[in-house]
């Protein structure tokens, strides 16, 4: 939580509120907007853009990978294609979020927000209170993050 930005006072008070989520418990709202699909992404990335099952270009075009001389090549087309997504996730993110604050309001979560009082009584869906996270930490935080957790060596691509 403390990579995340949380002050260690408040990560040692965090908690769990959901599957795989923590937070700072009575310091933030989290809502649910979905999560990101790295393994499709890659799966994209191997069919330059396209998504294998319906053939429809999703993503961006970055080549064939079977003409990639490098890993690094293929890396960098990867790196392309997880920007792009990044980008489109965190947009929906920010709409989803707007929706939850004018249609879904939750009067009674904010009571247990410090930061929603201190918002002049504002409801914890469009209150500005102190970690608004959102869901975004479903998303990586840096493209070089898949390095470390799926690719640990280089590969000869054919």
């Amino acid at each position: 939580m403390i990579r995340k930005g949380k002050s260690v006072v408040d990560a040692r008070c965090g908690g769990t509120s959901g599957c795989v989520e923590t937070n700072a418990l009575g310091k933030e709202n989290y809502n649910p907007t979905g999560y990101f699909n790295m393994p499709k992404v890659l799966e994209i990335t191997l069919n330059n853009g396209a998504a294998p099952r319906t053939a429809h270009e999703i993503g961006l075009e970055t080549g064939d990978p079977t003409q990639f001389e490098t890993f690094e090549n293929f890396f960098e087309a990867y790196e392309k294609q997880l920007n792009h997504f990044v980008d489109i996730k965190m947009r929906g993110n920010q709409v989803i979020e707007r929706l939850y604050a004018k249609y879904i309001p939750a009067p009674f979560l904010s009571l247990l927000i410090d930061d929603c009082i201190a918002a002049e009584g504002m409801d914890g869906e469009s209150a500005l209170i102190h970690y608004n996270n959102g869901d975004s930490g479903n998303v990586p935080t840096k493209v070089t993050e898949p390095r470390s957790s799926i690719m640990t060596k280089r590969l000869e691509l054919i």
